[in-house]
């Protein structure tokens, strides 16, 4: 690496993971073996959200065209200059590093409204630090960290939200001229809204009316997210937590009790206009 032997951001306490309206405290920190001549060293703050997905069709000819689908939305791209040219301060004259170790502390307010970190099939929603050292001759180094941001859903403005709900469902199974009795189940949780790091408590009682074993039994989190291009739409649906319960013989039926399903980070609501 030469003279540069380390570049990175550092966020203050190792904390990584903010809510809309915080402030993002941390560092820029420079290790050099000798002084470099150094034009300036920035930071910039990146919020976006994009989605892209190609569709490709046969066109005839043994050829085919491939159509790409994409959409994006900035949410903040602000550069604070702290070392060298466009700095005020101490560093506004600067024009070489010192040897050893340099650190540059930077604050960033977060907007008080901003969709949930997401990474998806299609499309991402993404907070980035990016910090550059330019020096003469257009000769740039650059490195960038990613933070999450988590926006929680304040239920207490979604008046189902606490409400509890029950789901009914059955199935039968066909052979040729034969049908017969159904599987049916009944589902029950404590409530309708959760937000992460909490637990649905899923209790179910199943009958396997059937003249066959049931395999098994599971329950999910189902994540369904819509990519929104300019011209078109797609829905990606993810199967993001299952618990496997046991089988069921013919005839015979089984109950869960307080099984518990854990809603992640990964499972917020994500309140970006393109996704």
């Amino acid at each position: 690496m030469g003279k540069l032997q380390s570049f990175s951001v550092e966020f203050n306490q190792g904390k990584s993971v903010y809510r809309p309206g915080e402030i993002v405290y941390g560092s820029v920190v420079i290790t050099l073996a000798a002084p470099m001549t150094t034009k300036a060293v920035t930071i910039k703050f990146i919020g976006e959200a994009n989605v892209h997905w190609s569709v490709t069709r046969s066109s005839g000819d043994n050829s085919t065209t491939t159509t790409h689908y994409r959409n994006s939305e900035t949410y903040f791209n602000q550069q604070l200059c702290v070392y060298g040219q466009g700095t005020l301060g101490p560093h506004q004259n600067s024009t070489e590093l010192p040897a050893g170790q340099s650190s540059f502390p930077f604050q960033f307010l977060l907007p008080s409204q901003l969709p949930s970190s997401f990474e998806g099939v299609y499309g991402y929603v993404r907070y980035i630090v990016h910090a550059a050292i330019d020096r003469p001759g257009k000769f740039v180094t650059n490195i960038q960290t990613v933070f999450t941001v988590l926006d929680i859903l304040d239920l207490n403005f979604e008046p189902t939200a606490r409400y509890p709900a029950t789901m009914n469902d059955s199935k039968t199974l066909c052979c040729l001229c034969c049908v017969s009795a159904p599987i049916t189940a009944e589902v029950h949780i404590d409530r309708r809204g959760y937000v992460p790091g909490e637990f649905i408590s899923v209790n179910a009682n199943v009958e396997n009316g059937s003249s066959s074993k049931l395999p098994s039994t599971s329950a999910s989190i189902i994540q369904n997210v819509t990519f929104k291009a300019t011209t078109h739409s797609k829905t990606f649906t993810n199967k993001v937590i299952m618990v496997q319960g046991q089988g069921l013989d013919a005839g015979q039926s089984m109950q869960w009790n307080n099984q518990r399903l854990k809603v992640s980070t990964s499972f917020a609501t994500i309140n970006a206009s393109i996704l």
